[in-house]
């Protein structure tokens, strides 16, 4: 829900950058539809660690490999930031 959402935002381990989206939009369209995301999380107490907290993929989208894609974009996330 938006409130479970909002709750895990203010976590000490949220970080807004680990958080990814891919949108799919038409090239006329000024807002499209969420498509699938990512959510990563590095543990507080160790900088080092870190997880993939959760990918989604919208049913419509789903089999044209964008949670692989999401995942993989995710992981070079993480391993950026030294995890």
């Amino acid at each position: 829900t938006l409130s479970d959402l909002r709750d895990r935002t203010q976590e000490p381990w949220f970080d807004p950058h680990g958080f990814l989206l891919i949108e799919h939009r038409d090239a006329d369209e000024q807002q499209g539809d969420l498509a699938a995301f990512h959510w990563t999380k590095v543990e507080p107490e160790d900088r080092t660690r870190g997880e993939v907290y959760v990918v989604g993929v919208d049913p419509d989208y789903q089999g044209r490999g964008l949670g692989t894609t999401v995942t993989l974009v995710g992981l070079q996330h993480l391993r950026a930031r030294g995890v």
